[in-house]
């Protein structure tokens, strides 16, 4: 992945945010020491900025080398863990893989919605089958609403079949 036009659209947001986010500290600060006279503001935000640059510049190096798994799929479950801010997210793709995934509660999911989820994979490491770590989330962008057959019929959509001991254990 060389140009910028080829990165995905929630990692290059991400990105310029971040990269945006550096010098305004360091402005911030630097109008504090010429207005307030006050060193270590200026010391703080030199130690902050510099802190976003780096994060920028892994970030950078983790799109360019590639280092970094997409799923996608159909929310079918959410529970909250009770302790740690942190949620299980089940999605459901395509071939009918289920993905497991903790993220943070203040991310948003809907059950039914289809979304795709990128997350940085560690070098030499397959793509888990369950609970990402904590902190490897790169970006969310959902694709929208997606309908079971049974409810364009009319009825309610009901999980059946041979999956249901697993929605169960999830569930636990």
């Amino acid at each position: 992945m060389s140009g910028f036009e080829s990165w995905p659209t929630p990692i290059l947001r991400r990105w310029l945010l971040s990269t945006a986010a550096g010098p305004v500290i360091f402005l911030i600060g630097l109008a504090g020491r010429i207005v307030l006279h006050d060193p270590t503001l200026l010391t703080l935000s030199i130690l902050l900025s510099g802190c976003i640059v780096a994060r920028c510049i892994l970030l950078f190096r983790t799109i360019r080398q590639g280092a970094y798994e997409t799923v996608e799929g159909v929310c079918v479950a959410i529970r909250q863990a009770p302790l740690g801010g942190h949620q299980r997210i089940r999605l459901v793709d395509d071939s009918d893989t289920a993905h497991d995934l903790l993220l943070d509660r203040h991310q948003r999911f809907l059950i039914g919605s289809s979304y795709r989820v990128y997350l940085q994979s560690p070098p030499g490491a397959a793509l888990p089958e369950a609970r990402i770590p904590h902190g490897t989330l790169l970006g969310l962008e959902e694709l929208g609403a997606c309908r079971a057959e049974s409810e364009i019929d009319g009825q309610s959509a009901t999980p059946e079949g041979p999956n249901i001991a697993e929605m169960e254990e999830f569930n636990e």
